[in-house]
């Protein structure tokens, strides 16, 4: 016979097991806990409960004529000491590890009995015992012989295998086996990070969900005064509530990250195990499945396969392709998968809850430690008690308790705001109708009626307080039949104020609540602010015969922009064959839809002259020209948003220093007459080159401010947790977009009552019906503006194709998937971001398309579009000719600053 291909014998690793306390009941119900005796293996063994004031509860444990006493002191001790009666028989009191001999005239014959005497003793004292090759098989016959399942299961799972090639490959997967698990540490945190996506989307939804609120109220304050103070208010008030979902999510990602559960899914298998055991009465049914070390094999199985695709990347052209995937999967799919299905299992639960036999079912598990699941089965059903008579009681108390209970109020808030939406004629498409209906009346609503926090942690001002033995005790009390809910839920409330179990949830509670209340206060008074400053204007209509105010350009927006966009192509293509006649070969057949202006750039000199840059190291932004005129000119342009301050000479000098080498015209456009519409953009047309320059205004007033929040408050959010997701922000501008996608939700399903839609929609009509009746056939088209203005530009941009230059304006690259034209897919890389250094407002979002950054050092003031200008002439050498403008604005300390960091390096 041959010998085998290695001389290696293999055995499991030795392991620690500690038997549950759950087994109380299996290993002393047909036993005296004082003294009894077990056979094991044709050996008897003998228990003799002894109990000191050292070492309290022990056990003597004999086999056969010999005994081995275990961790107890033989000393002389008082009848006090065996008083059995104290004690009674807790298996909670353990002694120390030492061990010593109950009698001298013992022997120990054979160590492997008193090694077994020894896993006995702590198998009764449910301590921790050492499972390993020597002891598996007598183990796994006590575990027959006493019925402890988990021990049984264990020590079947342990295998020895002698030297053979399979022992051999045993050993080689247990190497690799351990290596990889010591991976899943890497994996752990990596998904960790990649997890931060999954709550930021949904505090972010329910941020946008507060801002269309008070927008609405907004709309109902001017048209709708009844309206406001019976629907709008009410709202804003029940959405304290909201903090309960989104402590649902934070919650679980704390269990996700930092509770290191060794399982995957581990709420969501709870709430499942809970709904198997209370619905289809499966008491045995585990609450979770334990994956031990296979949890962080798979851990480190995921980071070997990143680490390989990431590498794929650098060596393959392929390998990008992989891993944008791979971070679409682990930072969006997965995390929004994980925290909207634990919303809906919640929400199957609160459903479960309204029947009698899972709330009856519930209370026999005597499992109250999900303070979501007590308020749910444990909480009256006001509504259902007045139907059925449930609770015996006189039927005005059961009516009171209805009329003013929390499921009343939604039902009335919900059917309020559908009647609102029907008779405002708000014209909601299907898909807007499933959201409202699926997502926020049948959810939202449903999980903030059924749940009774975030108030609960208010106790702890001027209430006694409990501790942690009070609360126990209390528990304990709950462990008799026919206990009543309210007694229940007394021990609930007060455990979830007092217990440091759940401490995470009130700290959570605590924030989400106090940061919901001063955003509600704050946008609101906004709001009114707002609403009763329009409400004193006059309010002229829009003249029809110059553009269109079509108010179902929302539902059709898609197809006028592409009537627009095509129109804009035949202009460009007539102006290409025109300009081709003259100065091409007619052969020349190509153009650009939006690049016409690159005609007007022959022969034209630069607003900084090349002469003076010589042998100088200079910044690109100098030598940028859009459309044929610099950049610069583009950044004076964007200041020009307010024709009567034209008019009354108030941009004179600006003009004087910055366009004075331009012929243009200010023309009067109907937004800075409608005094109910607090926005603006005005038009300035330019000779030569031959261009129309739509000019939107920033935030100057305080229902701008609203609009900001409104489309940009939710992307703060995004803006801090993205830069802790690996890898994200630089390898999968999909994953971004989606992230955008699912925030903005509610502003689709709202998008009647959203500010930024409004200013979106009154511009668009004006630019298309210019771009329809007014654009001559070679005349190019540009839209910049500066903060406010410069975000809408690059939202119209993505929408329409027309270039945008966006001057301190907010980005749009999580938003952007929102407003994206399909037929349009690179118009984000023609648009031009200028990002001065230290301009918050600049970095909230991401930026898209060019970025071009000037340097700054002065906080919020680089949001001033005057120091940019200032600052891109000093970077240019070229601040002595604007120095007569600059100069009225700064100190010349703030100058020499800008000539200091912007001063071009010369080359002798």
């Amino acid at each position: 016979m041959p010998k085998p291909c290695c001389s290696i014998d293999y055995e499991a690793p030795p392991f620690d097991l500690e038997i549950s306390k759950k087994y109380y009941s299996n290993l002393f119900s047909n036993r005296d806990p004082k003294q009894f005796s077990i056979s094991i293996d044709n050996k008897n063994y003998e228990f003799r409960q002894k109990i000191s004031k050292k070492d309290g509860l022990n056990y003597i444990v004999k086999v056969q004529s010999s005994s081995i006493d275990n961790n107890i002191e033989d000393v002389e001790q008082d009848e006090s000491d065996y008083n059995h009666s104290d004690n009674n028989y807790s298996h909670s009191h353990h002694s120390s590890s030492t061990q010593n001999s109950d009698n001298s005239d013992d022997i120990i014959v054979d160590k492997n009995e008193q090694e077994n005497c020894e896993l006995l003793r702590r198998i009764f004292l449910f301590e921790t015992i050492s499972i390993n090759n020597d002891n598996y098989q007598f183990l796994n016959e006590v575990a027959q012989i006493l019925e402890l399942s988990e021990l049984k299961e264990a020590t079947s799972n342990f295998y020895y295998v002698k030297k053979s090639p399979k022992s051999f490959f045993l050993h080689v997967w247990t190497n690799i086996f351990g290596f990889i698990s010591k991976l899943g540490l890497l994996g752990r945190v990596l998904t960790s990070f990649w997890d931060l996506t999954g709550p930021t989307m949904i505090i972010c939804i329910f941020l946008n969900i507060l801002i269309l609120f008070v927008t609405m109220s907004l709309l109902t304050l001017k048209d709708y005064m009844a309206a406001f103070f019976c629907i709008v208010i009410p709202f804003l008030i029940y959405s304290l509530y909201f903090p309960n979902i989104v402590c649902i999510s934070i919650i679980e990602a704390l269990q996700r990250n930092i509770f290191k559960k060794k399982t995957f899914f581990y709420s969501h298998q709870k709430l499942v195990s809970a709904f198997i055991r209370i619905v289809l009465k499966k008491d045995n049914f585990p609450k979770y499945f334990n994956l031990g070390q296979y949890h962080d094999f798979i851990h480190g199985l995921l980071f070997l396969v990143f680490v390989c695709g990431f590498l794929a990347m650098v060596m393959n052209q392929f390998g990008s392709r992989f891993l944008d995937v791979w971070l679409q999967i682990f930072c969006f799919y997965i995390p929004i998968i994980r925290y909207v299905l634990l919303d809906l299992l919640y929400l199957i639960h609160s459903f479960s809850s309204l029947f009698d036999g899972p709330r009856k079912q519930y209370k026999e598990l005597n499992d109250f430690d999900d303070p979501y699941l007590c308020t749910f089965y444990l909480r009256d059903r006001n509504w259902i008690n007045l139907i059925f008579n449930k609770t015996g009681k006189r039927s005005t108390s059961v009516i009171l308790k209805m009329i003013f209970s929390k499921t009343t109020f939604s039902f009335l808030a919900a059917l309020a705001v559908i009647i609102y939406m029907i008779c405002a004629e708000t014209r909601m498409n299907s898909a807007q109708v499933c959201i409202m209906i699926f997502i926020f009346i049948c959810g939202i609503l449903v999980l903030s009626t059924r749940i009774t926090f975030p108030f609960f942690w208010a106790k702890k001002i001027g209430f006694r307080k409990m501790t942690e033995g009070k609360l126990k005790e209390m528990r304990e009390s709950l462990n008799r039949k026919n206990v009543e809910d309210k007694e229940i839920m007394k021990w609930h409330e007060n455990a979830t104020v007092w217990s440091r179990k759940y401490t995470y949830l009130r700290w959570s509670s605590i924030i989400m609540t106090i940061l919901t209340v001063v955003f509600i206060v704050v946008l609101t008074a906004m709001g009114i602010s707002s609403a009763i400053e329009t409400s004193n204007q006059d309010s002229p209509s829009f003249d029809s015969a110059n553009y269109s105010t079509n108010s179902e350009y929302s539902q059709n927006n898609t197809q006028e922009n592409q009537t627009v966009i095509d129109k804009l192509r035949k202009n460009d293509e007539h102006h290409s064959h025109q300009h081709s006649s003259t100065t091409t070969s007619p052969s020349s057949t190509s153009y650009s839809s939006f690049d016409s202006g690159s005609m007007f750039r022959k022969n034209r000199k630069l607003m900084f002259d090349r002469q003076t840059l010589f042998r100088k190291s200079t910044s690109p932004t100098c030598f940028i020209q859009v459309k044929g005129i610099d950049l610069l000119e583009v950044i004076a342009i964007s200041q020009l948003t307010n024709y009567n301050s034209y008019i009354n000479g108030k941009y004179d000098l600006m003009i004087k220093h910055f366009l004075s080498k331009r012929e243009f015209e200010f023309v009067d456009t109907p937004f800075i007459h409608d005094k109910s519409f607090l926005s603006a953009m005005s038009l300035i047309k330019i000779k030569d080159p031959k261009l129309s320059i739509f000019v939107i205004r920033g935030t100057v007033n305080t229902q701008d401010i609203i609009a900001d929040a409104e489309i940009w408050f939710a992307s703060v959010m995004i803006n801090i947790i993205i830069p802790l997701v690996p890898f994200v922000e630089i390898y999968s501008d999909r994953t971004i977009e989606l992230v955008g996608i699912v925030t903005n939700v509610p502003r689709y399903a709202f998008k009647q009552f959203s500010l930024v839609e409004e200013y979106k929609r009154r511009f668009l009509d004006y630019i298309n019906n210019y771009i329809s009746n007014k654009l001559e056939p070679d005349e190019d088209i540009l839209i910049t503006g500066h903060s406010l203005g410069g975000g809408l530009a690059k939202i119209i941009s993505l929408e329409t194709g027309i270039q945008a230059v966006a001057n301190s304006g907010p980005g749009v690259r999580a938003i952007g998937a929102f407003y994206k034209n399909e037929s349009l897919n690179n118009v984000k890389y023609s648009i031009i971001d200028i990002i001065p250094g230290e301009d918050l407002v600049a970095r909230v979002d991401l930026p898209i398309g060019t970025q071009i950054d000037v340097p700054c050092r002065r906080g919020l003031i680089c949001h001033d579009a005057r120091r940019t200008m200032c600052q891109i002439a000093a970077l240019c050498d070229e601040m002595d000719n604007y120095r007569g403008w600059c100069e009225t604005l700064f100190d010349n300390e703030t100058i020499a600053e800008m000539i200091r960091q912007g001063n071009p390096v010369n080359i002798r």
